[in-house]
């Protein structure tokens, strides 16, 4: 996915078509979306235009249908280029769960509109949860021809302007011996009576009022759910079978972060390398002293050690891999990845100096994003309990419940 010497008619493609997109839109652009609170339509409408929104969607549906790597090589080119964004990952994760779990009837009616590029939203966090996957309080009541939904989710990227969610919901009471029993997934019209949009909690400002910080068109709302009404045919696979399915799903959204980042740190190690190698004291260079070379040369080989990770778990897709497995590798992509990206982060600010408080430079606006990353769709550290737990065999950590359990 990273050596472009080896890629295919299909892979030269989309890389080229992120680099051609990237002389159209910038930072500036998404950022004057982002203040005027508006999603970033003409990118948006090229992108669906191109049939990236469903790149990995059969060609039955109108999708592009390649593979998992296929998907990497874009993900990784745009976030190299400065145009990935949180939506893109929730955009291709809605796609992949209808395209994968969702029933023919959905697939029909809902995956063209995907692929066109209406906005969807995955609305998976909320407050409650602790280090589980299945912390879920969000409740889904069985009725006649229907269920009621009641809850909240928070941090849901573009979720007031989507036009259809996805939200997880505990259909069947909570078992402390199986906690991943009983809990369902549902799509439903993003405007159903009931639902309440806010921005008041949220504690991630991507854009401060004073000072131009960070921008990728993205909108983060918190979610109220009060006595929704969701018809039953909205079942997005088996009632209470839904944790392979959140598994899936947390293995694809934890491999298009690693994506996400490691396009990020090479977009910043470039940045540093150029700098160092323009700024001269002394008549010579920084990027002449070993003070300055080491750093950049160790971040350097983390990015690339991270890829080998990634390529693994993106491979994994493609293959009969087990969820817990997918899970597992696609987490320590994930925090390699993000690790990597922000260690290239403090590297970048540290060669920079005071120019990298200056936006222009590019820096200071990816810092807050590539931080988040590193909590979501699973803290670092959790990832790290789980690969404790899975792979060498250590026993759960404190009183923490396991994360596949």
């Amino acid at each position: 996915m990273f050596q472009e010497s080896q890629y295919n008619d299909e892979q030269n493609i989309v890389a080229d078509f992120s680099i051609q997109l990237a002389k159209e839109y910038d930072e500036r652009y998404f950022l004057k979306e982002t203040k005027q609170q508006r999603a970033p339509s003409a990118f948006w409408q090229q992108l669906s235009e191109g049939g990236y929104l469903g790149i990995i969607v059969d060609e039955s549906y109108g999708g592009v249908g390649l593979k998992t790597e296929d998907l990497g090589v874009f993900i990784y080119h745009m976030a190299k280029q400065g145009l990935a964004s949180f939506q893109l990952i929730n955009q291709i994760v809605c796609g992949d769960i209808i395209s994968q779990f969702g029933s023919a009837q959905q697939r029909d009616q809902q995956l063209p509109g995907i692929i066109k590029g209406d906005f969807w939203c995955y609305a998976d966090l909320e407050h409650a949860q602790g280090r589980s996957l299945f912390d879920i309080a969000a409740r889904a009541e069985k009725k006649a021809d229907h269920f009621i939904l009641q809850g909240n989710k928070n941090f849901a990227v573009c979720a007031r302007d989507s036009s259809q969610l996805i939200v997880a919901a505990r259909t069947s009471p909570y078992q402390q011996a199986h906690p991943q029993q009983g809990i369902s997934l549902f799509c439903l019209d993003a405007n159903s009576e009931g639902i309440e949009y806010s921005t008041e909690h949220l504690n991630v400002r991507l854009v401060n009022e004073r000072e131009d910080m960070a921008a990728t068109g993205d909108l983060f709302n918190n979610i109220r759910f009060e006595q929704v009404k969701v018809p039953s045919e909205n079942l997005i696979g088996t009632l209470d079978q839904g944790a392979e399915l959140i598994k899936h799903i947390a293995s694809r959204k934890m491999l298009l972060m690693a994506l996400v980042t490691l396009g990020w740190g090479d977009r910043l190690l470039d940045k540093t390398v150029t700098y160092a190698n323009q700024r001269v004291i002394f008549k010579d260079s920084i990027s002449s002293y070993q003070a300055v070379q080491h750093p950049m040369v160790l971040a350097k080989t983390d990015l690339e050690m991270a890829k080998l990770l990634t390529e693994r778990a993106a491979q994994a897709f493609d293959q009969e891999t087990s969820s817990d497995e997918l899970v597992t590798l696609c987490g320590v992509a994930k925090r390699g990845a993000t690790e990597a990206a922000f260690a290239v982060c403090d590297i970048a600010m540290q060669t920079h100096g005071g120019a990298g408080y200056d936006r222009d430079t590019g820096i200071i606006s990816l810092w807050p994003l590539v931080s988040m990353s590193r909590l979501f769709p699973l803290n670092n550290d959790v990832i790290l309990e789980d690969f404790a737990e899975q792979v060498i065999g250590l026993p759960v950590s404190g009183q923490a419940s396991e994360l596949l359990a």
